[in-house]
């Protein structure tokens, strides 16, 4: 069986404009997929992003076909963007990724005028026996300039240690994965305890007769 892990990150970079800007403008931000490598061109096996913004937006969606993979916008409010991620394999199922927009400081802090707040999550994308044309583009993907490394917001971007980043992720699926048989095993419990109430009901119902 053939495995390909592909670590992204993705997230939001926010700035505010200053006391001047408009009251419904006060920030500037962008919503972003790109890749943990600097050097990967993530549009060797990803054929378009459709990000999906607040109803208020027009368009609220937006599909983006080419890296860099990114929307741009103005606002005032922090609100929950989805991204789904089209392969150029069809076959592939679509993921969708949750993209809380931030735009004030987790720490409370002071807002300074074009000081970024960046929020963002390291992930995994997992290609199980991908085909023989994927799995040949998901090799090719690092290129030397083809990343994102000449990006405008690639000063606030860094790389993840992706060991210790993949050892939580795999700590976590397997926390999930044993939460999820416990939860099985809980459930044919009561099952069998539901069963067999159920057999005394009917003793018990018979014996009235």
């Amino acid at each position: 069986m053939a495995v390909v892990e592909k670590p992204i990150v993705y997230g939001t970079v926010a700035f505010w404009l200053g006391k001047k800007a408009e009251e419904l403008k006060s920030h500037r931000w962008t919503c972003y997929l790109r890749s943990n490598r600097p050097d990967e061109d993530l549009s060797l096996y990803i054929r378009k992003v459709v990000f999906t913004l607040h109803p208020s937006f027009n368009p609220p969606t937006r599909t983006v076909e080419k890296a860099p993979f990114d929307v741009v916008e103005h606002g005032w409010g922090e609100f929950d963007i989805t991204a789904q991620v089209h392969f150029v394999d069809p076959t592939e199922t679509p993921v969708d990724l949750l993209i809380p927009l931030r735009l004030y400081p987790e720490t409370g802090e002071q807002l300074v005028a074009k000081r970024a707040v960046v929020a963002e999550k390291y992930d995994e994308l997992v290609f199980i026996n991908p085909s023989d044309t994927l799995h040949q583009r998901l090799l090719q993907a690092e290129k030397p300039g083809m990343g994102w490394s000449s990006h405008p917001l690639a000063e606030h971007w860094g790389s993840y240690d992706t060991a210790r980043e993949a050892q939580q992720l795999r700590a976590l699926r397997e926390k999930v994965s044993g939460m999820l048989e416990g939860a099985q095993g809980r459930k044919a419990d009561l099952e069998a305890e539901i069963r067999g109430l159920h057999a005394e009901i009917s003793q018990l119902e018979n014996k009235m007769r």
